[in-house]
């Protein structure tokens, strides 16, 4: 990977439960043969959690050919609250069954943190990782029993999340659109920035910049120069966020940036102007790591 000094560029293009909550036990519930389909029909994708795939059937390699019992009963209904007991609106979940793979899927407002299928016709361990933007990852392992070693005996599963009160608080991706142009950003699980894609900067290619900050390596976009240079931390202090800097003699970033209720948004300045940024679904593809 090609290094760069700060304040200079280098180019390279891409060639190729607490408060009250007390998780209990369903063991004879009976399922629709609508939620049946609908449950098989939604534990077919599965996506990077930097994706947050619509996803209802973590794991996806369940025994949908059961036939001595009720197919589609899940062995986990899982339900992320806060601690105030209000349902998350949105979480990255990974889930993995007896120490297999993890795979990961989100739920948000169409799929939502309330109930939501894990493991279709499976019983066994589960690890559960659940990662809601604005809040620390918190995991559960739930072990779940079979019924006459059919049917997995449905567990509710409630995990509550904290705020995180640290600049970690940024991780993932958002967009702008102000005077200085459309930008995206993405921070790493610690808060740390990682890369920027500037938005019709330039006549050549697909008119975007792509860059990469102190380092920390991006995908990058197909035959498009990705430009190496360095930049300061983000930084908090209560609960402001900043991070600025000036790249390829374009303001970018956000200063004394205050995060909304849900995480969702950011409100500051840059250059004495007031900028808004939007939490992304999805991390860019060109920010992604490589």
């Amino acid at each position: 990977m090609t290094t760069a000094n700060r304040n200079t560029i280098a180019i390279r293009t891409r060639s190729s439960p607490t408060r009250g909550f007390k998780p209990t036990m369903r063991t004879n519930r009976t399922f629709s043969i609508l939620t049946v389909v609908g449950l098989f029909a939604l534990s077919s994708g599965m996506a990077a959690l930097g994706g947050n795939c619509d996803v209802t059937g973590l794991p996806s390699n369940g025994n949908n050919n059961n036939v001595c019992g009720d197919q589609g009963r899940p062995a986990i209904l899982l339900t992320i609250a806060n601690e105030d007991g209000d349902i998350i609106g949105r979480s990255g979940i990974s889930v993995r069954h007896n120490l297999g793979t993890a795979q990961t899927g989100g739920c948000h407002e169409d799929f939502p943190c309330e109930e939501f299928p894990i493991g279709i016709n499976l019983f066994g361990r589960f690890d559960i990782t659940v990662s809601p933007p604005g809040y620390t990852s918190e995991s559960r392992t739930v072990n779940i029993a079979s019924n006459d070693n059919c049917n997995p005996a449905t567990e509710d599963v409630i995990i509550v999340v904290t705020p995180d009160a640290t600049v970690a608080a940024l991780a993932g991706a958002w967009r702008t659109t102000n005077v200085f142009g459309t930008q995206d950003v993405r921070f790493n699980s610690n808060g740390k920035i990682v890369g920027a894609i500037q938005y019709d900067r330039q006549a050549g290619g697909d008119g975007n910049f792509y860059i990469s900050y102190n380092n920390r390596d991006i995908a990058g976009a197909f035959g498009q120069d990705i430009f190496y240079t360095n930049a300061e931390e983000p930084s908090r202090t209560g609960d402001n966020f900043t991070w600025s800097t000036t790249t390829l003699g374009m303001p970018i970033g956000f200063e004394s940036a205050s995060m909304s209720d849900d995480f969702l948004t950011l409100q500051g300045t840059l250059a004495n102007t007031t900028v808004f940024y939007e939490r992304l679904d999805e991390i860019p593809a060109a920010l992604r790591d490589p």
